[in-house]
Parts: structure tokens; C-alpha cells; sequence
């Protein structure tokens, strides 16, 4: 049994939500935030064999529970959507402007506060996830990047190499916010420039980190010191030098040897 199963959830005030419902026993309903099926399981007790309920909800771990529900009991469907796309749904179902009710118990369930994996516990250490559909999107961690003009994984934990005065940075994190990160006490900054790699002859090889240029200028106008790194693939002496070269390439400190690659002569990094 894993750790979401063995959570528990009870549904905040279950008893007045079916008064305010008021069920008709062969009436159609929605339970737009179905969580663990604590409403939707007592809305089919009040329904007869003609009634329907079709649950929303975009927790895997919701959906989960809600296909075992719907296995028991044939009255009841569950889909993997937003209740934001309630119409829609109802619409390709041919149950538009048929519903008799609709339940929408808003907010973030118990098991999701409780589960610290999902990152919205205050009381447990766990990644910064924050979305409800865990596959679904940015994670809050990976969000927050830019903001905080640092870079953090999308277990929303700082990366190793960015201190509390430096940052590492390649177009894996996205477009940086300089200025933010100048303002948040960034006083340096390591820029992936490349990728190591042997001149073909064709131009295959011409791997520039596509940040590059963008970075060492906005480090440049902000009086930001900068140092530079690539990803080496070099086995031999003669991979290394023209991996070395193409550090000084971007850099400015040498022209092009072959044509095709962007000159950085006119304005090289210091």
C-alpha cells in the first residue's frame, strides 16, 4: 500500500451539501471536484438506479480512486479534466442542459496537504510540486526560477552550482531576468556557452548555446562578471584544442575558422 492510499479524507460539511443539493433519485449530477469521492459516494446513495453522476477532477491519484469507484457502481463516470471544462464535457456526452445539480467543493483536498511529495504541506518537507495534476505543467519550483533570479529544479531546490552569490546558467532554465537576479545579490554568474564537439567540415558541430549571446550581453550591461563553461565530449588532444577554440570563439578573443559560425570579434567579453 503506498503513502497516498493510506491517507485519510473526510468531507467538510457532507450533510449540508446533499441538503443543499437536494437529490432527485433519478436526477443527473456533477461532483466537479471529486477528490476522494466522499460527496460523490453519498450523492449515489440518494440516487436510484436511473440516476447518473459524472466526477471531475485532474489528481491522478483522484482519478485513480474515482475508476475503482466507477468499476463498484455503474451510475458513475470520472474524468481526468478541470471542472472548468464542465460544458464541454457535458456537450460531448449529450447531457448539456440536462444536470439537475452541480458540487463544487473548491480548494486542495486533505490527502494533497498531507502528502508531502505534493508540495503543498506546511508542515512537511517535500519538493515544490503545487500542481494538481502532478503531470500537468511547471512545477511550482521550476516557476519560481526567474522570479527569484535563481535557477531551482523542478523539485524546487536551488541546483548546486548557483550559491547565494553566483548562478549557473544554460538554456535549460529559460530566459533569466538579470536585473532581478543582479537585485536578488547575484554578484557573478557561470554561462554554459556550448557544447564540445570536433569541426566536421560541414557545419553539424556548430552546437552555440542558443542563451549564450543573450546572457554574456545582459551580464555585460550590468556589470555582472561572468565566467564561461561547455560540455566536453573530447577523447583526444585534438578534440580538446578545438573545443578550447571554440570557447574563444564565443568569448570574442579569436575569429571563426570556418565559415558559418558567428563572429563575437566586435565585441569581445571580458
Amino acid at each position: 500500500m503506498n503513502q497516498q492510499t493510506e491517507l485519510k479524507h473526510v468531507s467538510v460539511l457532507l450533510n449540508e451539501a446533499l441538503e443543499g443539493l437536494a437529490v432527485r433519485p433519478e436526477g443527473t449530477y456533477i461532483d466537479g471536484t471529486f477528490g476522494r469521492g466522499g460527496h460523490s459516494r453519498a450523492i449515489l446513495q440518494q440516487l436510484a438506479d436511473g440516476g447518473r453522476l459524472l466526477g471531475f477532477d485532474k489528481d491522478p491519484e483522484a482519478i485513480r480512486v474515482g475508476k475503482q469507484l466507477a468499476a463498484e457502481d455503474g451510475r458513475f463516470v470520472v474524468v481526468q479534466r478541470s471542472f472548468a471544462d464542465m460544458a464541454e464535457e457535458l456537450r460531448e456526452r449529450g447531457l448539456h442542459g440536462r444536470i439537475d445539480g452541480v458540487l463544487l467543493d473548491l480548494g486542495v483536498s486533505s490527502p494533497q496537504l498531507d502528502d508531502p511529495l505534493r508540495g503543498f504541506s506546511f508542515l512537511n518537507d517535500g519538493p515544490l510540486d503545487m500542481r494538481m495534476n502532478p503531470d500537468v505543467g511547471q512545477s511550482a519550483g521550476a516557476w519560481m526560477k526567474n522570479a527569484n533570479g535563481y535557477y531551482f529544479n523542478d523539485a524546487g531546490e536551488v541546483i548546486l552550482a548557483a550559491t547565494s552569490k553566483g548562478i549557473d546558467v544554460s538554456k535549460y532554465q529559460g530566459q533569466v531576468d538579470w536585473e532581478q537576479a543582479r537585485a536578488n545579490g547575484v554578484e557573478f554568474a557561470l554561462i554554459r556557452c556550448g557544447y564540445g564537439s570536433e569541426w566536421n567540415g560541414e557545419g553539424e558541430y556548430n552546437q552555440d548555446d542558443e542563451t549564450w549571446e543573450y546572457n554574456a550581453d545582459e551580464c555585460t550591461r550590468l556589470g555582472i562578471p561572468f565566467g564561461t563553461y561547455l560540455y566536453s565530449y573530447a577523447t583526444t588532444e585534438e578534440q580538446a584544442r578545438s573545443e578550447a577554440d571554440h570557447v574563444a570563439r564565443l568569448l570574442g578573443l579569436k575569429a571563426p575558422d570556418h565559415e558559418g559560425l558567428k563572429d563575437y570579434t566586435s565585441k569581445p567579453y571580458q
